[in-house]
This record gives structure tokens, sequence and C-alpha cells, in this order.
């Protein structure tokens, strides 16, 4: 979500996502590759807190 944009101010989990628009980006996410031959996979949604703790873990291997 855009920092600062009012569309999405109320938006905290999930649940405050409109489903469509969760399915639209699953979507995106599993044929964006194609084109260039490449799998992708779409594994479902998480938490915030568990996106966070893997950005984390990303940043500190890095």
């Amino acid at each position: 979500m855009p920092l600062g944009d009012p569309v999405w101010a109320a938006a905290v989990t999930l649940d405050d996502v409109p489903g469509h628009l969760l399915r639209e980006l699953e979507h995106f996410f599993t044929v964006y590759k194609d084109l260039e031959e490449k799998k992708t996979a779409a594994l479902g949604w998480r938490s915030a807190a568990e996106a966070i703790a893997v950005i984390e873990a990303a940043r500190a291997a890095y």
C-alpha cells in the first residue's frame, strides 16, 4: 500500500483489502514472468508480522 494514500488509510490487515483485489494481485504474480518463460508461484497470503520478519531476515542476510 502506498504510504500516505488516504484510500488505504483504514487498511490495517488483509481483511481490510477487497477480496477481488487480492485475487488480481495473486493472478499477476502467477503470470507476470510467462513471457520470459520463467515459472512463478503464488503461495498464499501471510500476516504483516510474517512479512516484516522475512524482510528483516533478508536484510540481516544481506
